[in-house]
């Protein structure tokens, strides 16, 4: 689980411009290769560039999804 606003918006940040680089068509960058490494870390796993950027977006919607929880 993503700890904090601050790991939220590094994350985001990093989502966001991998899922640039697809919609770009570029190939595979480093983006990608750290976001299936954080992904690993949160205890998920990925296998290609598409399925990290749509497991990452997972990700921050639970993040969200909790803190929302949390407010109520």
């Amino acid at each position: 689980m993503i700890k904090d606003w601050q790991e939220y918006n590094e994350l985001e940040t990093m989502y966001e411009e991998a899922k640039d680089s697809i919609v770009a068509g570029t190939g595979f960058s480093g983006i990608h290769f750290q976001l299936t490494h954080i992904l690993r870390m949160h205890g998920r796993t990925a296998m290609g560039r598409e399925s990290s950027v749509s497991e990452m977006k997972k990700l921050l919607d639970e993040f969200v999804i909790s803190q929302l929880a949390e407010e109520e």
